[in-house]
C-alpha cells in the first residue's frame, strides 16, 4: 500500500488519481499535436489549439480547484517552453549556416582546446526537440565533444549536459546521421524539459572530500563517529540514485523501453568509495564492535545496492504489467508515460502501482529483494578482513601462506551461522536459501585466491560446508 492510500482519506486519493490522469491525457494529446508540426512552420500548435484542448476535457469541473489550476498551469509552461522554441528555431532556419557558426563559436568558448573542422553539414548540425535545441554530430566530433562534456561516461547516442546551453537551456548532445537519431533527440529532449522543471538532481563530487569519509577510506585514524556521515552520504547517493532511475524511467518509456541494469552506475563508483570507508570503520581496531556487528553493519551495507536493483525492477514491473492490462483506444506505452511523466522522478513503486493499475491491486509476480547474495558478499568480506586485518575496504587476494587459515575461518563462520544468525532470521533467510548461498560463497571463495588454487579450494568447500 502507498502512503497515498494509508495516510489520505479516499475521497482524496480518488480526486488526486481522477486529476492525474485527466493531466496524463492532456500531456499525451499534447505532445502528439506538437510532434506533428515540429519540422514545419510554425513549429507549434496553436495557443488557440491549447485552449481547445484544455476545454474538451471530459469531467475537469469534477476537480477541485486547485487541481484545476494545477493542470492549466501545466499546460500553460508547457506551450510557452514550446512557443520560445518555436521562435528560435524559425530564425535559424532563415539562417543555418549561421546558427552552426555560432553553437561553434559557443563549444570554442567553453572547451578552446578542442578542434572541429570548418563547419560541414555532414558533421555538424542542429536539430529541435519540443523542448530544447540539440547539437547533432557525426562520428569523431560527437566523440571529441562527448569527451570533454563527460569524459567518463562510455559510447552513448546521446548525451544531456549542463556546459552547452542556448537561451530556452541546456543543449543535448546527440548522435547524428543515425536511424535512432530522431528516437534520441526525443529523449534528450525529455531530460532538457526535467531540467527546465528544475528536476535534474546531481551529487556533487566535493561531498565526497569531507575528512571523515576520506580518513576512512583511506583506513587511517579512523573515529567512531566518522561512520554517521558515511552512513548519512549512503543514505543520500542511495536516494539520488532512485531519482535518477526515475528521470531515466521518464524518458525512456515514450520509446517503449524500461530502464536498464546500467543506469544503476550513474552514481556506483560514489557508492564503493562510500562502501570501503564503512567497510573501514567496521573492522577498525577502535571500532568497538562485536563480531556479529561488523558482520550486520557490512551486510546492511551492501544491501542497500540490492535494494537500488530491487526498486527498479519493480518499476519495471508495474510498467510492464500496466501495459499488458491497458484496453484503451491510446498507444499502452504512451498511456502509462504520460501518467509516469506526471509523477515526481523520486516517485515510489507503491505511488506508480496506485496510478499505473488502481487501488488494490498487485502484481502477477512482484520481484523479490535478494538477501542472500547480499550475505554471501558479506560473508567474503568478513573473512577477508579477519584473515588479513591490515586489509582495507573489501579485502585484497589471499596470500597463498594464508589460503589456510582463510578456509578455517569461512568455513567456522558459515557452519556456526552465529555473526548473522539475526539477518537470517530478520530478511527471511530460511533452509532453502542455504543451498544457493553455498553456491555463491565457494564462487567468491575461488576468486578470492591466486590461479592455481582455485580448483582445490572449490573442491574442499564443496565437502566441508554444511559440515
Amino acid at each position: 500500500m502507498s502512503n497515498l492510500e494509508r495516510e489520505t482519506p479516499r475521497e482524496i486519493v480518488d480526486s488526486t488519481l481522477k486529476a492525474i490522469h485527466m493531466a496524463g491525457d492532456l500531456l499525451l494529446k499534447g505532445r502528439r499535436m506538437s510532434l506533428e508540426v515540429l519540422d514545419e512552420p510554425p513549429y507549434v500548435p496553436s495557443e488557440f489549439v491549447f485552449r481547445e484542448l484544455v476545454c474538451d476535457v471530459p469531467h475537469m469541473l469534477e476537480l477541485t480547484e486547485e487541481q484545476q489550476g494545477r493542470i492549466i498551469t501545466m499546460v500553460c509552461i508547457l506551450s510557452a517552453f514550446m512557443e520560445e522554441r518555436a521562435t528560435i528555431q524559425q530564425a535559424l532556419a532563415e539562417k543555418p549556416e549561421y546558427a552552426r557558426r555560432e553553437v561553434l563559436n559557443l563549444i570554442a568558448r567553453i572547451y578552446p582546446e578542442l578542434q572541429i573542422d570548418e563547419v560541414n553539414p555532414r558533421k555538424f548540425k542542429l536539430g529541435f526537440g519540443l523542448f530544447s535545441i540539440q547539437v547533432e554530430a557525426g562520428g569523431k566530433t560527437f566523440m571529441a565533444l562527448k569527451d570533454l562534456v563527460a569524459p567518463n561516461r562510455g559510447v552513448a547516442s546521446g548525451l544531456f549536459s549542463g556546459w552547452l546551453v542556448s537561451r530556452i537551456g541546456p543543449m543535448p548532445l546527440v548522435r547524428g546521421f543515425r536511424k535512432e537519431t530522431k528516437t534520441t533527440r526525443l529523449h534528450e529532449d525529455v531530460h532538457a524539459f526535467q531540467s527546465l522543471a528544475g528536476q535534474m538532481r546531481f551529487f556533487s563530487l566535493e561531498e565526497l572530500a569531507e575528512p571523515e569519509l576520506v580518513r576512512a577510506a583511506l583506513n587511517e585514524e579512523i573515529r567512531r563517529e566518522d561512520f554517521d556521515l558515511c552512513r548519512q552520504l549512503l543514505k543520500r547517493i542511495c536516494k539520488l540514485t532512485r531519482h535518477y532511475i526515475g528521470i531515466e524511467l521518464q524518458a525512456y518509456l515514450w520509446e517503449k523501453r524500461t530502464v536498464g541494469a546500467d543506469n544503476l552506475n550513474q552514481y556506483s563508483e560514489s557508492i564503493e568509495l562510500v562502501h570501503k570507508a564503512i567497510f573501514n570503520t567496521a573492522f577498525a581496531p577502535n571500532s568497538g564492535l562485536t563480531e556479529k556487528e561488523k558482520f550486520e553493519r557490512v551486510y546492511l551495507t551492501i544491501l542497500q545496492s540490492f535494494k537500488l536493483e530491487h526498486h527498479r525492477r519493480t518499476l519495471n514491473a508495474y510498467v510492464r504489467q500496466a501495459v499488458r492490462d491497458y484496453d484503451g483506444e491510446d498507444n499502452p506505452w504512451e498511456w502509462v508515460a504520460s501518467r509516469i511523466m506526471i509523477l515526481p522522478p523520486g516517485m515510489s513503486p507503491g505511488l506508480v502501482r496506485l496510478v499505473l493499475l488502481g487501488r488494490g491491486k498487485e502484481l502477477e509476480r512482484k520481484p523479490r529483494l535478494d538477501t542472500v547474495k547480499p550475505l554471501a558478499q558479506a560473508m567474503m568480506i568478513y573473512v577477508r578482513r579477519k584473515t588479513n586485518p591490515e586489509d582495507s575496504g573489501r579485502g585484497g587476494v589471499v596470500t597463498r601462506k594464508r589460503i589456510k587459515p582463510f578456509l578455517e575461518l569461512l568455513e567456522a563462520t558459515f557452519n556456526s551461522r552465529e555473526p548473522f544468525s539475526a539477518i537470517c532470521q530478520e530478511f527471511g533467510i530460511r533452509g532453502e536459501d542455504f543451498s544457493g548461498l553455498k553456491k555463491m560463497i565457494i564462487k567468491y571463495a575461488r576468486g578470492s585466491v591466486p590461479r592455481g588454487e582455485r580448483g582445490k579450494v572449490k573442491r574442499r568447500l564443496e565437502t566441508t560446508l554444511f559440515a
